[in-house]
């Protein structure tokens, strides 16, 4: 049986998983995080492609229910993962559901961990504009989560402007600083690592100082990553992709992000004040082939540990 996510974490300052040290890749797979669809959370693959206390997201879909995301988050506790649900500012209808979703996720699956966004819906449902205004309600914390992951938007976002984004990621920081949140950022998907770089130094250079867990597509058919791409807005990486999905038979094929992944391993191995977290997978061609992917990565890295050790080289080279 392939594994594909190791448990055992990298503990940072923060309780986040840094990348550090001479292998940037090694440190980038170790207690990576995945996303499922409520669909998949109650699948058999669950068990047999990801080790227990793996953190699995669960996205919240256009169209869902409360009911449907508390479904799949004790499907995910009994089988032994940790579930972080994510919760739509703009979908939620008022306070008192934002209220009882959280009580019952904790008295049911023992959620302590949300991924809070705003909401693609065109107009609030409730009082909830931003992802920041349900923060602010306090409510998080008095249902003890510990943890709030917050979405990064490296290739900017189809409705908000950049400079719109980065501010509210400042206030977030501040807002979390104030309030003693345990505040982390999962960024949207991209193709290639120099959008997710460039993007880097401009937050930091900002003051972000929020551990980062950058988005990759596992791999899929180029068709699909297409396909998920125009539906999330992603701009400059992009071209990436379509210079192999130009025709039927090259839509057909099957890409993967080994490149931007590697590329992402020696940027963090070269500069660890980045404050890099580990990847977060967005699992498109499903988590079998997902499987095998990360576990080619891990064997890669594991072969350059060893080359290392053999030169007695303790610093990094270049992929």
């Amino acid at each position: 049986m392939v594994v594909l996510f190791p448990a055992s974490p990298i503990p940072g300052r923060d309780g986040e998983a840094h990348v550090r040290g001479p292998d940037g890749l090694g440190a980038l797979l170790e207690n990576r995080s995945i996303e499922v669809t409520p669909a998949q959370a109650t699948d058999d693959a669950v068990n047999q492609f990801l080790a227990r206390e793996t953190r699995v997201f669960v996205p919240w879909l256009p169209g869902a229910v409360a009911d449907e995301t508390i479904a799949a988050a004790v499907a995910l506790r009994e089988r032994g993962m940790v579930p972080v649900p994510h919760i739509a500012a703009r979908g939620m209808p008022d306070t008192g559901s934002l209220d009882r979703l959280l009580r019952r996720l904790r008295s049911e699956a023992a959620v302590d961990q949300l991924l809070v966004i705003g909401g693609d819906v065109a107009s609030p449902r409730g009082p909830f504009g931003s992802a920041l205004q349900l923060l602010e309600t306090g409510l998080l914390s008095e249902h003890r989560i510990t943890r709030v992951g917050i979405g990064g938007y490296p290739e900017g976002h189809p409705h908000v402007s950049d400079g719109e984004l980065l501010d509210a990621l400042i206030r977030k920081q501040d807002h979390s600083v104030r309030a003693g949140l345990n505040v982390f950022v999962i960024t949207q998907f991209a193709f290639g690592a120099a959008p997710v770089i460039d993007w880097l130094r401009r937050v930091r250079a900002s003051g972000v100082r929020l551990p980062v867990h950058v988005g990759v597509p596992g791999p899929a058919r180029v068709g699909t990553l297409m396909r998920y791409a125009k539906m999330c807005g992603i701009g400059p990486s992009m071209r990436l992709l379509l210079r192999h999905g130009k025709g039927f038979a090259s839509a057909a094929r099957v890409a993967d992000s080994s490149r931007m992944v590697l590329d992402l391993a020696a940027y963090a191995a070269a500069h660890p004040e980045v404050g890099l977290g580990s990847l977060h997978i967005y699992p498109f061609g499903g988590l079998k082939r997902t499987a095998g992917w990360i576990e080619s990565l891990a064997s890669m890295s594991e072969d350059r540990c060893q080359a290392r050790a053999n030169d007695g080289c303790g610093s990094p080279q270049p992929f």
